[in-house]
C-alpha cells in the first residue's frame, strides 16, 4: 500500500522536511527495510517557485539584506549543519556570475569571519531552491512519487477514518481541488500582521513597498529595535552610501533627502553583537549540571533552577557578581554601547561581560530547549514576559557588518533609538497628524509620526494569523491552542493593530504540540486532550513551546525528528509489524 504524505508550505521548513525524509529513506532502502517507491509525497506552496519562501525570496529582499544567523548554523539538514556554508563556497563562481548585484558583499571579508559567515538572504533562497532540486533528483533515483503545486494555497483540512483530506485553492484561477493524505504536515511559517494603511506598514516586507510608499526626507518610526528593525533601518536609509576610511572605520553619507528613522522600543536594547566563537570550558553552567537538573526535577524545573547556576558560572567567569539590572539597562547611550562591543567582538582577548554570555549559552544550545519544555507553563510564560528579550538580545545576535552599519546610521544623525517603557501608547491620528506615541516616566513625551513601520516581528497568537487554513482548523477544533485553554496562562486576547497599545503584546496562543513528536493536540470526544494520529505541526505556529522555533537549526531539528519517526514506522509497516510510537498515537 503507498503511504501519502503532504508538506503544506515549501520555504525553510517544507524544503528540510522533504529533503531529510528523502535522505531518511535513502538509508532505509540501501538496508531493504523500507520499499520508497511506495512513498508519494506532495507538497503545496503559494509562492511561485518551492524553496525559498518568504524572508529569501529574491523578489521581497534587497542585496543588503544578509542572514542573521551563521551561515554555518542555516543547513536544511541537521546532521550536517555546515551544509549551506559549504554550498557557497563549492559555488562562488557560478553564484557572482549569476547575481551580480551580490558580487561586492560576497568578496568583502566584512561578512566573512571565522566559522560565522553572513550572506545575503537572496543567496539562502538560492541554496533553498538548489537542495529542493537535489531532493527531487534523489526522489527519482528512489522512485519516490513527489508532486510540487505552487501557486495554490490550502484552505482546509478534513479528517478521514485513515487519514486527511487537504481542500487547496490556485491562486491564478481561483479553482478548488481536494487531495487525500495518510499524514500532513503544516509548515505554513511566518504569517503578516493586520493593519496596512494611511502610512501605516504592518510589516517591513516587501522592502520594496517601503521605498514605493514612504517619501524620500520623511520622519519614520520603527516599532521594535531587534533584528528586523534592524533591517528596516537599512531599507529606508538605502539611498545613501556606506565607505570605510583610511583608519577602516565605517562611515555613512546621507543623500540629501534621506529618510530619518527612529526605532521605537520598549526595553531600548538592540541586540548584542555577534562575539568571535573562543573556547570556553563552563564549570558549573555545562551539559552534565543541566541534564542532572533534568533528571531530578522532570516537570517541576523553574527558571531560578536554571539562573542558580547560570549565576554561578557567571560569577566564576567575570569574577564577582553578575550585573543583570546593567545587562538590561545597560549605561551610556545605544551608540556608545554598539561601539565597545564592536571593539570588543573582534578581540576576544578582552571580551566583556555581555559577549561572554555568548560563549556560555551556546555551550549549552544542544539542551536549550529540553530545558525549555521542562518549565512550568507559568514559569515558561514568566521567561516569556521577563527574559526572552534579554536572552534572545544574545542568542539571536546580529553581525558585526550590521552593528558597524546601524553605529555608522546613528553616528550620521539618520538614525535614533528611543526607549518606551512598558506602558507607552500608541494612537492613530492619521487622519489629522499621523500616530502618536506617548511615553515617558514622569514627564510625558509625544512624538508624531506620518510613516511608521512595525518590525516587532512573528506576533504570538495564532488568532492573528488570518489565513482561511488556521481559522479553519481553530474553529472546527483540529488543533488544540496553547496558553489558551491551559491553566497558568492567562493574558487578554486583542489583536495589535495601529488603534490599540503596541506595548501590550496579545498572549501566546498558539497551535499545541506534542513537543517530542510534534504532532498536533487536539480536543478529543471526550473532552480530553489527545495527539492527533494524522497532523503535524512545526514553525513559528508552534511559538510558546519550542524556544528555537525560529531558528534554522530548531526547525531542521525539528523536521528531521518527524522525518526519522516516520520512516521508522514505514521500516515496521511494510514488514508487516507496525511498530509502536509517534504514528500510533502512543
Amino acid at each position: 500500500m503507498t503511504f501519502r504524505f503532504a508538506i503544506i508550505g515549501a520555504g525553510l521548513t517544507g524544503t528540510s522536511m522533504l529533503y531529510q525524509l528523502l535522505q531518511h529513506l535513502k538509508k532505509k532502502a540501501k538496508s531493504a527495510t523500507v520499499d520508497p517507491r511506495r512513498v508519494h509525497i506532495r507538497i503545496f506552496e503559494k509562492q511561485a517557485t518551492p524553496g525559498p519562501g518568504f524572508p529569501h525570496n529574491a523578489r521581497f529582499v534587497r542585496p543588503y539584506h544578509i542572514t542573521n544567523m551563521c551561515a554555518e548554523e542555516m543547513s536544511v539538514s541537521y546532521l550536517h549543519q555546515r551544509d549551506f556554508a559549504d554550498w557557497v563556497e563549492s559555488q562562488r563562481a557560478s553564484i557572482e556570475s549569476r547575481f551580480s548585484e551580490l558580487k561586492t558583499i560576497l568578496q568583502d571579508d566584512a561578512y566573512r569571519r571565522p566559522g560565522c559567515s553572513h550572506y545575503p538572504r537572496a543567496i539562502m533562497g538560492e541554496y533553498l531552491s538548489t537542495r529542493f532540486a537535489d531532493a527531487l533528483h534523489l526522489a527519482d533515483n528512489l522512485g519516490t512519487t513527489v508532486i510540487t503545486h505552487t501557486g495554490i494555497e490550502v484552505t482546509d483540512i478534513l479528517e478521514t477514518p485513515t487519514g486527511v483530506r487537504i481542500q487547496a485553492e490556485a491562486s491564478a484561477s481561483g479553482s478548488l481541488h481536494q487531495y487525500a493524505a495518510d499524514r500532513a504536515l503544516l509548515a505554513t511559517g511566518h504569517w503578516p500582521r493586520d493593519g496596512s494603511g494611511r502610512g501605516y506598514f504592518a510589516s517591513p516586507w516587501p522592502a520594496q513597498r517601503l521605498l514605493g510608499e514612504i517619501p524620500r526626507g520623511a520622519d519614520v518610526a520603527v516599532i521594535g529595535s531587534s533584528l528586523s528593525a534592524i533591517e528596516t533601518a537599512l531599507t529606508l536609509t538605502s539611498d545613501g552610501d556606506f565607505r570605510r576610511t583610511a583608519e577602516r572605520k565605517l562611515v555613512f553619507n546621507p543623500s540629501p533627502r534621506s529618510r530619518r528613522v527612529t526605532l521605537m522600543s520598549r526595553h531600548g536594547i538592540l541586540p548584542k553583537v555577534r562575539s568571535p566563537s573562543v573556547p570556553y570550558q563552563a564549570s558549573y553552567f555545562n551539559l552534565e549540571n543541566l541534564r542532572q537538573l533534568l533528571r531530578h526535577r522532570p516537570g517541576r524545573l523553574s527558571l531560578d533552577d536554571i539562573f542558580h547556576l547560570l549565576d554561578r558560572e557567571l560569577e566564576a567567569a567575570t569574577g564577582g557578581a553578575f550585573d543583570w539590572r546593567g545587562l538590561m539597562e545597560p549605561e551610556g547611550s545605544a551608540a556608545e554601547n554598539l561601539q565597545q562591543e564592536l571593539a570588543h567582538a573582534s578581540d576576544s582577548n578582552g571580551m566583556p561581560k555581555s559577549l561572554l554570555w555568548q560563549s556560555i549559552l551556546r555551550s549549552a544550545f544542544p539542551l536549550i530547549r529540553e530545558l525549555y519544555l521542562a518549565l512550568s507553563l507559568s514559569e515558561r510564560d514568566r521567561f516569556e514576559r521577563d527574559y526572552a528579550t534579554l536572552f534572545f538580545a544574545h542568542a539571536a545576535t546580529q553581525p558585526a557588518i550590521n552593528a558597524e552599519k546601524i553605529l555608522a546610521l546613528m553616528q550620521s544623525g539618520v538614525v535614533s533609538l528611543v526607549k518606551l517603557g512598558n506602558r507607552y501608547k500608541f494612537v492613530d491620528k492619521s487622519s489629522a497628524v499621523g500616530y502618536e506615541f506617548v511615553y515617558g516616566r514622569g514627564k510625558t513625551i509625544t512624538a508624531r509620526f506620518r510613516y511608521v513601520v512595525d518590525a516587532r516581528g512573528q506576533q504570538r497568537s495564532v488568532h492573528t494569523n488570518k489565513s482561511c487554513l488556521m481559522q479553519n482548523l481553530i474553529r472546527k477544533g483540529m488543533v488544540q491552542l496553547y496558553g489558551e485553554r491551559n491553566p497558568g496562562i492567562q493574558r487578554e486576547t486583542r489583536l495589535n493593530l495601529p488603534d490599540s497599545n503596541p506595548g501590550t503584546e496579545p498572549f501566546t496562543a498558539s497551535v499545541q504540540i506534542d513537543p517530542r513528536s510534534h504532532r498536533v493536540l487536539r480536543s478529543g470526544k471526550d473532552g480530553n486532550v489527545e495527539k492527533s494520529r494524522y497532523l503535524y505541526a512545526v514553525g513559528a505556529m508552534t511559538r510558546g513551546q519550542i524556544i528555537d522555533v525560529s531558528m534554522a537549526r530548531g526547525l531542521t531539528r525539528s523536521t528531521n525528528r518527524i522525518a526519522e519517526d516516520l520512516v521508522d514506522w514505514l521500516a515496521g509497516n511494510q514488514r508487516g509489524r507496525p511498530q509502536r510510537g509517534h504514528l500510533n498515537g502512543e
